[in-house]
């Protein structure tokens, strides 16, 4: 083969050279181009060859053309970093899929579903270890008379809205969603129900307090603690939702707990 050295590798060539004139074998690669223009990968093995008395008196070496697996080693390389991509793409998509399985879509929060599993895992979880769970239920006071005067667009950003305020109030440790409709519901682990009724009127002032253009807008708010007897997240559900309607019937916009 005419093949010719670019001059780094030629640096390189020469510097395993020395390698062996000190008596060291080397194998390596080495890239060169071939007269026509072609990129070469060749394969040198390179043994001192020693004479009687154990002097280096030349260098024994064979030369293999490499180009086929060094092609197949940069190909099978660049459909890695193809697959790495797509896997990557996979599990994004995979993670938006989830969110929207588990997200409502108009504000943002975890949807009933997402709840409901949440709820379970939380009941069970504090039942095993003795702990403290408490439940928030809420509603936004007369929500249909407020739709069927401004329209559903004045009430989405109502929603909108009230979910913010619950997601900045909320702890972090606290799940938040859309019960459904214009209910939302708050689960809170490790808290009694002094705690959570405590957050409840957070909430409720902070709904109360903010500027709401078009009408003010108010929430009555159900709160109720997990019990030794309950079974299920049914359970505690039904006790924060007695507690909300009592709420109602008292009048709205305040904050009533079980038992």
């Amino acid at each position: 083969m005419d093949l010719l050295l670019a001059p780094k590798d030629r640096a390189a060539m020469e510097s395993r050279n020395n390698d062996r004139a000190e008596g060291n074998s080397a194998t390596y690669e080495i890239k060169c181009v071939h007269k026509n223009g072609s990129a070469v990968w060749v394969e040198i093995r390179a043994i001192p060859y020693r004479n009687a008395c154990g002097e280096i008196v030349g260098t024994q070496a064979t030369v293999n053309n490499i180009t086929a697996r060094r092609e197949s080693e940069q190909r099978l390389q660049e459909y890695m970093v193809v697959l790495e991509f797509q896997r990557n793409e996979l599990e994004k998509a995979n993670a938006e899929l989830e969110a929207l399985a588990t997200t409502d879509g108009l504000t943002g929060l975890k949807n009933h579903q997402a709840f409901q599993e949440c709820l379970s895992e939380e009941v069970q979880r504090a039942l095993r270890h003795g702990q403290s769970l408490s439940l928030v239920l809420m509603d936004v006071d007369h929500f249909k008379h407020f739709n069927d005067t401004h329209g559903h667009p004045a009430g989405d950003v109502v929603l909108k809205t009230v979910a913010l305020i619950l997601r900045e109030v909320a702890r972090d440790t606290d799940l938040t969603a859309r019960y459904g409709g214009e209910e939302f519901v708050t689960i809170l682990p490790e808290t009694d129900i002094e705690g959570a009724s405590a957050l409840a009127e957070r909430l409720r002032a902070s709904i109360e307090r903010h500027y709401w253009p078009l009408h003010p807008v108010t929430a009555s708010f159900g709160v109720a603690a997990l019990k030794h007897t309950d079974i299920c997240g049914a359970d505690i559900i039904a006790r924060a939702d007695r507690a909300l309607y009592q709420a109602k019937a008292a009048g709205r916009n305040r904050v009533v707990v079980d038992g």
